[in-house]
């Protein structure tokens, strides 16, 4: 996706990032779940909580998430 990204803006094809961005929310969206699923295990078998590093990649893959759907948003208020 990083690299589709720089194709997209280099090469200033608007409907790549489009594209991207769709598939970005539907990847990050089915990680978000898997995440969820992983630390909702690991809190079952936990016995010294470590929330700040356990919720890292949570954050990361949130914030991914939301990017895309600004994108988004930002592109169909352009229309």
């Amino acid at each position: 996706m990083i690299i589709g990204s720089f194709i997209g803006i280099f090469l200033n094809v608007p409907n790549l990032m489009l594209y991207l961005s769709i598939a970005g929310v539907i990847i990050f969206s089915l990680l978000l779940v898997s995440y969820n699923n992983k630390l909702r295990e690991n809190a079952k078998t936990c016995v010294t909580p470590l929330y700040p590093k356990e919720s890292f990649g949570l954050i990361i893959k949130i914030a991914n998430l939301l990017q895309d759907v600004m994108y988004l948003v930002a592109r169909a208020r352009r229309r």
